[in-house]
């Protein structure tokens, strides 16, 4: 029985290894979740094998050669559980040109006014693919203070909810205080609401009339410093309508990731 158990410890202590390194490749936190769950239940079934074990008085060696495997294996699976960490800490940044109102995602920010009416731009198309639900849900509401944000349903979109962010007043126009409030508002919301990813618009930009790259400024440092605290979010997907407003948010985050390689350059010498 102490044997089968230390086999069992042994084989689940392997899985969790192999889960672990698949998760570090894919940068992937449910797969972490997964080979901690697993180290648990090897950890439980070799704790028990020990006592029984010893009550039946099992060679020495053969309880040192146990040990020693079921050890490094739990070593190697906690390097690899901390490699992950590592790597997931700052969560992803991804850039996507296309359609946000096809992405599936846990929840889409909607570029709103403090109205939560669901005019042109972003929010027509929303109405316009998620159906007559959310506009619904928007006008219960009421409203929200400028650089706040609200949550409806998602109604027929691919996502579970819409984070309406209020960067303007109706026929108004974003400036860079109420964009950065409202997609900060919308990125506690997502924790709020346990979404693991979030699909994000150039807020402000467009129909708000803040300039394409300072929107593309605000937005990515908002979110760099939002993935640097705790959050359950995995990834924040910027979705640009058009190759050239996704040129200018590539263009900013390539000049954020050098100048934080120049800084860590300077912090080293």
């Amino acid at each position: 029985m102490a044997v089968a158990l230390l086999q069992w410890a042994a084989a689940i202590y392997l899985i969790a290894c192999l889960v672990a390194g698949t998760g570090l490749v894919l940068r992937s936190r449910r797969l972490g979740r997964a080979a901690v769950w697993l180290l648990a239940a090897g950890a439980l079934l070799h704790g028990l094998s020990f006592p029984l074990l010893h009550a039946q008085g099992e060679a020495p060696p053969l309880t040192s050669l146990a040990a020693a495997s079921s050890f490094m294996a739990w070593i190697g699976t906690l390097c690899f559980l901390a490699l992950l960490l590592r790597v997931r800490v700052s969560g992803l940044v991804v850039l996507v040109e296309g359609d946000i109102t096809a992405q599936a995602v846990d929840a889409i920010v909607n570029a709103a006014n403090t109205r939560l009416v669901l005019g042109s731009g972003v929010a027509g198309a929303i109405r316009e693919k998620g159906g007559p639900a959310i506009q619904a849900e928007c006008d219960a509401i009421g409203g929200v203070a400028l650089g706040g944000a609200a949550v409806t349903g998602a109604g027929r979109l691919r996502a579970r909810y819409v984070i309406h962010a209020a960067g303007m007043q109706p026929g108004g126009a974003a400036d860079e205080a109420s964009v950065r409030a409202a997609v900060r508002r919308s990125f506690q919301l997502a924790d709020e609401l346990g979404c693991r990813t979030l699909a994000v618009p150039a807020i402000g930009a467009g129909i708000g009339g803040l300039a394409l790259q300072r929107c593309a400024e605000v937005l990515l440092e908002e979110a760099r410093a939002h993935l640097r605290g705790t959050t359950c979010l995995e990834e924040i997907r910027f979705v640009l309508y058009g190759e050239p407003s996704f040129r200018v948010f590539e263009m900013v985050q390539d000049a954020a990731k050098v100048a934080e390689q120049m800084e860590r350059l300077r912090s080293r010498s």
